[in-house]
């Protein structure tokens, strides 16, 4: 009042500022997709010297279980570098920028060698984490088929549910 502004302008202008602010905000937190430990050690086992216990580990678990790093950020990545005989220059397989700065956040940290047990404890990891990404996709089509009334779907998606529970039980 003081300074003779508007009240309603005043909060027309305070709520665009805070909009652009949070528009702002959520496209900065939107650039880099996290990158699990899992596949960022994956990636250091898969850039170690040809002949590396933990690098012919870790290509054998890529080409014999492909199908559990489906969906990863760094899926791509992961499958040049499995199907790469030698690796002169790890950015050259970089596909685009974002994963040349994912890729050099994974090897900023490369110096201390990595062993095969921790390779297998990174796909046990992975292993887990997709069976938990069912589990969840599991739950959402049996609460779906409820909502229908599709009892021989509820059946089998129970049933499913079931050997996955136990397998995250054993796993």
């Amino acid at each position: 009042q003081k300074l003779a502004i508007d009240s309603a302008l005043l909060r027309q202008e305070l709520k665009q500022a805070a909009f652009a602010r949070r528009s702002d905000v959520s496209s900065k937190t939107m650039v880099a997709p996290a990158w699990s430990e899992a596949e960022k050690l994956l990636l250091r086992a898969l850039t170690l010297p040809t002949g590396s216990p933990a690098r012919e580990l870790a290509r054998l678990r890529l080409t014999e279980e492909s199908e559990i790093c489906e969906g990863l950020t760094a899926f791509s990545l992961l499958a040049a570098f499995a199907a790469a005989e030698t690796i002169s220059n790890p950015f050259d397989l970089a596909p685009d920028e974002a994963s040349r700065r994912l890729l050099a956040s994974a090897l900023m940290n490369s110096s201390q060698e990595i062993e095969p047990d921790e390779v297998e404890n990174a796909f046990q990891s992975l292993r887990h984490s997709r069976l938990e990404r069912r589990q969840r996709e599991l739950r959402r089509s049996l609460a779906e088929a409820e909502l229908r009334g599709d009892g021989v779907t509820v059946q089998e998606l129970m049933t499913e549910k079931m050997a996955l529970d136990r397998a995250l039980r054993e796993g």
